[in-house]
């Protein structure tokens, strides 16, 4: 059984959402809560809660202090590699079928499995882990509380790479990873315009979107903000109408259909 630590007035338990009287263990897999029963009491301190899922996320994220303040943003460096998920394990596997990627794209993305949802690491410029997202088997997407927006960049990302493309969302990237492409994911609604511009500076850039006019839109607004960062800068549409890599790669896509279209986002004409 690990130790125990109060939570105090500043951090909130994960079963009652209130500050104070509760307990969090040290490896934040287990809370003591005063308020909400369970069938194991623990005397006058409260009951006894395993951890799991999303309350397992944010109780993970609870012990970690920033370097600079202890009442900084977390780090997530920590939450990352408790979450990350083994190349064989089986939901890896199912997903990416799902998906019609390929398994090791995922994992160059850093993904993870707390229990309910699937999680991407978000990045900073530096490569600095600046919060977590989640997506659900549904597709709904959301951040873990304290997460900035960031990034979604592979491992392995060539910096020498002259051009880059760039598509919302880590399914979408991991998607263009399989065909051989450098890529960085962006979250939706232009929330991680500024670092993109910042960690894309002197590369031309490849701007992913989908026929809609929603993603046309934010492809625009991405445009304007990293065209003064960047040597070139184009909008490329999804081929055959589709609304995401995914959908692409599922009815049409094959090596040809991939190698023209590659092709075809080069003729286009940049920015500059």
């Amino acid at each position: 059984m690990p130790s125990f630590r109060r939570l105090g007035r500043a951090r909130t338990c994960p079963i009652c959402n209130r500050p104070g009287r509760c307990m969090l263990s040290t490896d934040a897999t287990m809370a003591i809560c005063a308020r909400v029963a369970s069938g194991e009491g623990r005397g006058k301190c409260g009951w006894l809660h395993k951890l799991t899922g999303r309350k397992l996320v944010e109780s993970q994220c609870l012990w970690q202090p920033s370097r600079k303040s202890r009442n900084g943003p977390p780090h997530f460096e920590q939450v990352v590699e408790h979450f990350r998920v083994s190349s064989r394990d089986s939901r890896l596997c199912h997903y990416a079928q799902r998906l019609r990627v390929r398994a090791l794209s995922l994992r160059r993305l850093g993904i993870g499995w707390d229990g309910t949802a699937w999680c991407f690491p978000m990045y900073d410029a530096t490569r600095s882990v600046i919060g977590m997202h989640r997506l659900h088997r549904k597709g709904n997407s959301l951040r873990v509380p304290q997460s900035q927006h960031g990034l979604f960049i592979p491992r392995g990302f060539d910096n020498r790479a002259e051009s880059v493309f760039v598509c919302v969302g880590p399914t979408n990237c991991a998607g263009l990873l399989d065909f051989g492409l450098t890529v960085v994911g962006k979250p939706i609604a232009n929330r991680a315009d500024a670092l993109l511009a910042a960690f894309l500076e002197g590369k031309e850039v490849n701007i992913v979107s989908a026929h809609h006019q929603t993603s046309m839109d934010g492809a625009q607004r991405c445009l304007e903000t990293v065209a003064p960062c960047v040597s070139n800068a184009r909008i490329v549409t999804i081929p055959g109408g589709h609304g995401s890599i995914s959908d692409w790669r599922k009815e049409t896509a094959s090596d040809r259909h991939v190698e023209r279209w590659i092709a075809a986002c080069k003729r286009l004409q940049t920015t500059k």
